[in-house]
C-alpha cells in the first residue's frame, strides 16, 4: 500500500493558521497550482510549506520555513512577489482555518481503508485531469 506523507504536521498543543491557493495558472509543463498550508506551533512561531500541485494531485514542495507570526504579512507578500515573477496575474487568496469548516481540510482517518480509499481517489482524479488536459487543454476545475 502506498503511504501519503503529510506535507504539514499538526502535534498536540499545535493549531492550523493559514493557508492559500492560485487558481489554475500553466506553465511549460501543464497546469499548476500555487499553495501553502501553515501552523501555529506552540513556541509562537508560524511554520509553513509553500508547494505546487500539478494536475495529477502531485505535489512538490517548493519552501519548509518557521518565523515569528509578526512576519506573517511580511513573508506571505515576498511569495506572492515571487510567484507574480512567473504569473503576473495570479489570484491569490489567504485563508484562516479558523473560519474554514474543519471537514474542509481534515483528512480520512489513517487507517487501512481511508488510506486506500484517498489513494483510488487521488489517481482516478488524476486520470481525470491528465485527460482533460490532453483532449481539452483545460486545467483542473
Amino acid at each position: 500500500m502506498t503511504q501519503f506523507p503529510a506535507l504539514l504536521t499538526i502535534k498536540e498543543g499545535e493549531k492550523p493558521y493559514k493557508c492559500m491557493a492560485t487558481e489554475w495558472l500553466v506553465d511549460p509543463d501543464g497546469p499548476v497550482m500555487f499553495r501553502f498550508i501553515s501552523k501555529l506551533r506552540q513556541d509562537g512561531q508560524v511554520e509553513l510549506v509553500l508547494f505546487t500541485q500539478r494536475q495529477d494531485n502531485k505535489k512538490y514542495i517548493l519552501e519548509h520555513i518557521s518565523f515569528a507570526e509578526n512576519d506573517f504579512s511580511k513573508t506571505i507578500s515576498a511569495i506572492r512577489e515571487m510567484i507574480w515573477k512567473f504569473f503576473p496575474d495570479a489570484k491569490m487568496e489567504t485563508e484562516n482555518f479558523g473560519e474554514m469548516e474543519p471537514a474542509s481540510y481534515r483528512a480520512l482517518p489513517a487507517n487501512k481503508l481511508g488510506l486506500f480509499w484517498l489513494g483510488l481517489v487521488l489517481r482516478v482524479n488524476g486520470i481525470i485531469n491528465k485527460l482533460r488536459w490532453l483532449i481539452f487543454k483545460k486545467p483542473p476545475q
